[in-house]
């Protein structure tokens, strides 16, 4: 059962406002996504649709881009194995207290894994340029067997979404060919049998990149 309460704001609702209570056991993970009030559930995006099928629930999870941190609560009811968010706003880091939950302060393409990871979820600036500069980052820290997974893709071509951008950026990073070009280069890797990547499946708004 979701929360009724469906009101939220991934930008400008306090930390506190997403504090629903404790949800009832045996719920789906889209159940857990809209009482937590992630956008990842029925309320926008149906990820976690897709995640049911994909991810490893007793591994270890690190998601990129924290917000209101309402994502990595529900990850903490579904995942058995350590649940890390990580942010560049340091804001973020008051969110997620008593969930059991890792919080970083930090760039997603500077930070040094102390750990590998079966899961990481790149749910950040999405603009393109930081796309591919954080996989070719983070991608080593993907277990063998893992999963590296980029949401919100098509914010890589909505312009009013690149209008709206809050933080000062090079206009040369938003560009699409970022992306595209990164996929043509991980396809003929695959191709000519010099990577490590086991498959890239593309889901509506989400790439999913597995690791052999």
């Amino acid at each position: 059962m979701a929360n009724p309460d469906r009101k939220y704001s991934l930008t400008i609702t306090k930390p506190e406002a997403y504090e629903p209570g404790e949800p009832e056991a045996g719920l789906t993970l889209t159940q857990l996504a809209d009482w937590f009030k992630t956008d990842k559930g029925t309320i926008k995006h149906n990820y976690t649709q897709v995640y049911e099928r994909y991810l490893n629930r007793f591994g270890n999870l690190l998601e990129i881009g924290i917000a209101c941190g309402a994502s990595l609560k529900m990850w903490r009811h579904w995942i058995s194995g350590t649940v890390t968010g990580l942010d560049i706003r340091h804001e973020c880091a008051e969110v997620c207290k008593g969930y059991d939950i890792g919080i970083i302060i930090a760039d997603a393409t500077e930070w040094i894994p102390s750990e590998t990871y079966d899961t990481i979820i790149d749910d950040g600036s999405h603009v393109s340029a930081d796309i591919v500069k954080t996989w070719a980052h983070l991608w080593p820290y993907v277990k063998p067997g893992g999963l590296y997974v980029v949401e919100d893709l098509r914010c890589t071509h909505d312009k009013a979404y690149i209008e709206s951008f809050e933080f000062p950026k090079p206009r040369e990073d938003f560009a699409r060919r970022h992306i595209l070009l990164w996929l043509d280069k991980l396809m003929q890797a695959m191709d000519y049998r010099q990577s490590d990547i086991d498959f890239i499946h593309y889901h509506r708004e989400m790439i999913l990149i597995g690791k052999k």
